[in-house]
């Protein structure tokens, strides 16, 4: 019983660190690749054309664009340091 439960533990620990260290590596390559900011933007340019499909693309990537720059939307730790 006692083993059982030792190598449930220690499974489970190995998962956990191994799990990390996925999560790491990913974030690093989407930091280093900026990819989220880009898939923010192309959601949201996509979001908008769902809502009105008659919208040109380019108005929908400006308004996306333009939300995103937003000083309460883009780089909100920099606008809670002052």
């Amino acid at each position: 019983m006692l083993k059982t439960l030792d190598i449930l533990i220690g499974v489970a620990t190995v998962m956990l660190l191994f799990s990390m260290a996925v999560t790491i590596v990913t974030q690093f390559v989407a930091n280093l690749m900026q990819s989220r900011g880009k898939n923010l933007l192309q959601g949201l340019t996509g979001l908008l054309k769902q809502i009105d499909p008659n919208l040109p693309a380019e108005a929908a990537n400006k308004i996306a664009d333009t939300l995103l720059k937003h000083p309460l939307v883009g780089r909100p730790m920099e606008n809670w340091a002052r």
